[in-house]
């Protein structure tokens, strides 16, 4: 799969996808991609597969396909999320996406599916404190 990057466009509800040269470092502006609700935080799965987006405006966590030839995104699908999550990112095994709350001061875990798709309701959510801002996993 070629490098890609993907910058969320929030006042303008898009995910913008670039290819990276690899030899060059140089962006090339591929595609965007609809994601209504302001985007923010993004995460993408241990096999690469998926990509994992939180919405700011309307509080919600997204799921996309990641084409592995193009790095081109396909919507999955979206759960609805009680406060907007802060930090997103998933276990190694990419069985489970980890996502810390700072607004609502507490972390949570969602079950994913085999495709990638974000599961709810949420399996855990622990209180924290104010200010949940990131959430981070020993490699073990």
């Amino acid at each position: 799969m070629p490098s890609s990057l993907y910058v969320c466009l929030q006042d303008e509800d898009k995910i913008a996808v670039f290819a990276i040269d690899a030899d060059s470092g140089q962006l090339t502006r591929q595609a965007e991609v609809a994601a209504s609700g302001g985007p923010s935080v993004m995460a993408i799965s241990p096999d690469r597969r998926v990509l994992y987006l939180g919405h700011r405006a309307q509080p919600a966590i997204s799921s996309f396909r990641i084409d592995q030839n193009t790095g081109a995104l396909s919507p999955q699908g979206t759960v609805s999320a009680e406060h907007a999550p802060t930090f997103l990112a998933t276990d190694r095994t990419g069985r489970f996406l980890l996502s810390a709350y700072y607004q609502g001061g507490y972390a949570a875990v969602h079950p994913l599916a085999a495709d990638g798709a974000v599961g709810a309701p949420a399996l855990d959510r622990q209180i924290t404190a104010s200010g949940a801002h990131a959430i981070s996993t020993d490699p073990s």
